[in-house]
C-alpha cells in the first residue's frame, strides 16, 4: 500500500537541540529566561507575535522559528515582532496548541501529527515508509494545492498553518541496542508520539509504547522508564539523548515535517498587507530551511561518533521485515478515518 501511495504521489506531483540537557527535560533555565527576555520586542511594533516550543536554544526547531521570525519582521518592516518562549516554558507542545485555541498564544511549533489531537485524518502523516527520501517529501508539502487541503483542515480547528520544518527522517537511539529487524524490538519499551497510529505502527514492529512528551525524554531513558526513542538525528542531538543512550540505528521509516501554528482568529485580524508579506516570507523560508537541513544532519551524525555513539544501519531483508509487519496500520487507519484517505489520496 504504501508503494502505492508513493507512486500516486508522484503521478499527482510530476504535474503540478545544542544547550543544557535540563532545557529539554523540561526544566526553564536562566539561560532560557534570558533569551526570552532578549527577544521581547520594541514597545513601537504593531504587533507581537508570542512564539511557544520545547526545544533548546540554539537547537534546529529554534533556528528555523527565529529564521522565520526575523524574516517577517524583514518583510514588514519591523511592524511584526517575536518574543520566544522556548524549552517548554509554555508547557509542551499540545498544550501550547490549547492555548492557541484559547486565545493566550499565537504561535507554536508542533509535530505534524499532533495536529490528529483536533482533527483524526492528520494521522496519516505519520504513516511509515510514505516517502523515499526528503526530495520527494518536499515535492508533496510544497504543493499549492496540498497545502491548500492542509489549511483548510487547520481553520476548521482554530488554525493558521504557516509553514513547516523539515526535521528530516526519524531513527532509533537506545542504551540498550540497535535494531536490524523486528524481532529486535521485542520487549523494549519505546517513547511514542502522542497519535494512536504511531502507537499501533511501533506495536506491529514490536516495541512496548510508552506515550510520552518530549520534553520528559531525557529523563525517562536516563531511569528506564523507556529503553529507546525515536526522532531526527539533529533533534536527538539537540535534546541530548545521546549522553543517556548510545546505540543509534538510522531507521527513517517515518519522514514528516514539524509544522508552525498560528492562531486563526489572530490571522483574520491581521491586515491584508501584513498578511501577503508573511506568506512571501514564509515561502522564501521554507525553501531554505528545508535545503539547509542535509549539513545539520551530517553534523548530528559526527558529533554522535565523537561522543562514542555506535552507529548501525538495517540491512534490506530486515527492511523488508519492517515493511510487512506494520502494513496492517493503513487498513485500520482508513477503517476507523475515512477521512484521512482523503490526505493519502492527494499524497
Amino acid at each position: 500500500m504504501a508503494a502505492l501511495g508513493l507512486a500516486v504521489c508522484m503521478a499527482l506531483l510530476s504535474g503540478a537541540c545544542k544547550a543544557d540537557s535540563r532545557q529539554e527535560t523540561g526544566g526553564t533555565t536562566e539561560a532560557a529566561k534570558t533569551e526570552a527576555a532578549q527577544q521581547t520586542s520594541p514597545k513601537e511594533a504593531e504587533y507581537l507575535i508570542k512564539v511557544a516550543h520545547t526545544h533548546a536554544v540554539g537547537s534546529l526547531i529554534d533556528t528555523a522559528l527565529k529564521d522565520l521570525a526575523d524574516r517577517i519582521s524583514e518583510k514588514t518592516d519591523g511592524r511584526v515582532v517575536f518574543e520566544f518562549y522556548p524549552s517548554g516554558q509554555l508547557g509542551d507542545k499540545i498544550a501550547n496548541m490549547e492555548s492557541i485555541r484559547a486565545g493566550t498564544l499565537e504561535t507554536c511549533e508542533a509535530a505534524i501529527t499532533d495536529m490528529s489531537s483536533f482533527n483524526d485524518s492528520w494521522s496519516v502523516f505519520c504513516m511509515p515508509f510514505l516517502f523515499d527520501n526528503s526530495e520527494q517529501c518536499y515535492q508533496v508539502y510544497s504543493n499549492d494545492e496540498f497545502f491548500s487541503l492542509l489549511q483548510s483542515d487547520a481553520e476548521e480547528a482554530g488554525f493558521h498553518l504557516l509553514s513547516y520544518i523539515n526535521v528530516g527522517a526519524r531513527s532509533l537511539i537506545s542504551p540498550k541496542k540497535l535494531f536490524q529487524k523486528p524481532a529486535d524490538c521485542k520487549g523494549i519499551k519505546i517513547r511514542s508520539l502522542q497519535d494512536k497510529y504511531v502507537a499501533r505502527t511501533m506495536e506491529l514492529m514490536g516495541f512496548s509504547v510508552v506515550p510520552l512528551g518530549w520534553t520528559e525524554v531525557y529523563t525517562a531513558l536516563q531511569q528506564g522508564t523507556v529503553d529507546a526513542a525515536d526522532n531526527s538525528a539533529p533533534l536527538l542531538r539537540d535534546a541530548m539523548l545521546y549522553e543517556v543512550a548510545d546505540k543509534f540505528t538510522v531507521f527513517e521509516a517515518v519522514r514528516m515535517p514539524d509544522i508552525i501554528l498560528l492562531s486563526k482568529s489572530y490571522w483574520d485580524s491581521l491586515p491584508q498587507d501584513i498578511q501577503e508579506a508573511i506568506d512571501e516570507a514564509c515561502r522564501e523560508y521554507l525553501e531554505n530551511q528545508w535545503t539547509s537541513y542535509e549539513a545539520l544532519e551530517k553534523d548530528a551524525l559526527t558529533e554522535f561518533e565523537e561522543a562514542g555513539v555506535e552507529i548501525g544501519y538495517i540491512g534490506e531483508d530486515g527492511l523488508e521485515e519492517f515493511k510487512a509487519a506494520v502494513q496492517p496500520v493503513y487498513d485500520e487507519l482508513f477503517q476507523t478515518v475515512p477521512d484521512a484517505k482523503v490526505i493519502y489520496d492527494a499524497l
